[in-house]
């Protein structure tokens, strides 16, 4: 044991290739045929789609793929499994003419257990029959066999965060011979990933059936998981030659009085919604590299919430959103939705039923207008914006209204004239994950060639989580305009965070 032990210590501190399970990948050239009669007489690459291998992609029905693979001889007498990352819809699987099973989970991976057909030491026919309704037909993600050890193997591992407790609860699931769970034992270590000097926390427990919940403390000191600070774990759980690694995050999320909280504190979402659409491929990238793509030019828009209406992303968005400290809502059925929340349980950045408690600008309204509307609504919980334009979009614009926090300003009209004062209250939505210390609070008013025309400072003061109503109010005589035109009033938080808005002021009437 203190030989697998140190194995794993060596993998948590070095990388995750030290102890990697046999894999033999099934990537490559499939052979490929579609309808009820099976008659193979084109190809395709897999990973990938109809679409994305110049076939029909509006193709409705059932798709085969049939490959032929050494398995080594090694692998006898091993659990021998079929890992297909995201099919659609439907698989089917024969092996060696002998069927397997069926299953159609949609966004998350379909096993199944090939031991007793796979024979090692010789090539071996995997078939999949891929049958869609609507969408795309094929198989994204990693495609593969794996071999673990026939007499006890880690089936599954859930994760659940008590956070305040210090500690993780797993639910751990065996697989192997029966006989063999009365002496087992399951070491678990876990280290902070993003601290390579952190303690390394070691523990073993007895285990003596096929389910088993271990409590598991992750050091005196928890390292909370949130947009701010996205700090992860990484742990190794080891069962004889078995082994289980992943990163997963420290978070609460729960709900007091209707209002969603993360870590104790009220959680404000501003959010963009992905509708699934991927007209290149039909189906959305399985690498982390597009997700980090994407997830940084959201958080450099001031964004921290993504609604996937009515689909899931595959894992790698969730690994990518771990990292990067995004909240990540998959809206889909109820029995999906468990399905994807014990597979994917040790994301952090995975979120269930928050959409409810917010507030949806459609596409076409001013996006300005309606956030800060938003923002200045004490009840409200944040916004879903629909039809965004990513590419058009440039963050310096973005920040200014959709970040942490943001000053607002309460006008009672945009259009004066120079005989009028301009009186403006100023409330500032602070959603960070606490209070702000004194600040100072100032404004100022420019012209349209840019001179400053004056300012002031508002108050300086801390700012408590949610909306603060009570900063003060503008108050800047307009006869000080030399000009008709556009003037912009803007407002600093200690002289980093600004927002501004225009006004146009005429001349006054001579009749006035």
């Amino acid at each position: 044991m203190k030989r697998i032990v140190f194995a794993i210590v060596l993998c948590l501190l070095v990388g995750p290739a030290v102890l990697a399970q046999e894999m033999l990948s099934l990537e490559g050239s499939w052979d490929f045929a579609t309808g009820d009669s099976v008659r193979y007489a084109d190809y395709v690459m897999l990973p990938g789609s109809m679409q994305s291998n110049g076939k029909d992609g509006s193709y409705r029905g059932k798709a085969w793929y049939k490959k032929t693979v050494y398995v080594p001889q090694s692998w006898q007498g091993s659990h021998i499994s079929l890992f297909l990352e995201r099919p659609h819809q439907q698989t089917t699987v024969i092996v060696n003419g002998i069927k397997v099973g069926r299953q159609q989970w949609l966004y998350t991976p379909h096993y199944y257990d090939v031991s007793p057909c796979i024979r090692p030491g010789i090539r071996n026919t995997i078939e999949v029959c891929v049958e869609n309704v609507s969408g795309w037909n094929g198989i994204v993600g990693r495609l593969e066999l794996r071999a673990q050890p026939a007499e006890m193997f880690l089936r599954h591992v859930r994760f659940l965060p008590v956070p305040f407790s210090g500690m993780v609860q797993l639910d751990v699931s065996l697989g192997g011979h029966v006989n063999a769970f009365s002496s087992g034992v399951v070491g678990v270590l876990v280290q902070r990933a993003d601290n390579d000097s952190a303690d390394v926390v070691e523990r073993y427990y007895e285990v003596g059936s096929t389910h088993n919940r271990l409590d598991m403390p992750v050091g005196s000191r928890v390292a909370l998981w949130d947009e701010f600070h996205p700090h992860l774990y990484r742990m190794g759980i080891v069962m004889g030659d078995d082994y289980h690694e992943t990163t997963f995050g420290m978070r609460q999320l729960s709900r007091e009085g209707g209002v969603p909280m993360l870590n104790g504190c009220p959680l404000f979402l501003r959010g963009i919604e992905d509708t699934g659409r991927y007209p290149e491929t039909g189906f959305p990238p399985t690498d982390e590299d597009y997700w980090a793509r994407r997830f940084k030019k959201l958080k450099a828009w001031g964004l921290n919430y993504v609604l996937f209406r009515g689909h899931c992303p595959p894992e790698a968005a969730f690994f990518a959103a771990d990292r990067l400290g995004l909240y990540l809502q998959p809206d889909v059925q109820p029995a999906d939705m468990q399905r994807i929340s014990d597979d994917f349980s040790c994301h952090p950045s995975l979120m269930a039923h928050l959409d409810s408690c917010l507030q949806t600008i459609p596409p076409g309204a001013d996006y300005k207008e309606a956030i800060e509307r938003n923002l200045c609504d004490t009840t409200s919980r944040g916004f879903i914006m629909q039809g965004l334009d990513e590419a058009a979009s440039r963050p310096e614009d973005w920040t200014q209204y959709c970040a942490p926090v943001v000053p607002l300003a309460i006008f009672p009209q945009r259009r004066y004239t120079s005989a009028d004062t301009l009186r403006v209250p100023i409330e500032i939505r602070n959603a960070m994950d606490g209070d702000v210390n004194p600040v100072r609070i100032s404004y100022y008013v420019k012209d349209d060639s840019l001179q400053v025309l004056g300012g002031g400072v508002l108050a300086v003061k801390a700012l408590p989580v949610g909306l603060s109503k009570d900063i003060g109010t503008v108050v800047f005589p307009l006869d000080k305009v030399s000009r008709p035109g556009k003037l912009s009033l803007h407002v600093l938080i200690a002289n980093r965070v600004e927002n501004h808005w225009d006004i146009w002021v005429e001349p006054q009437s001579q009749n006035d």
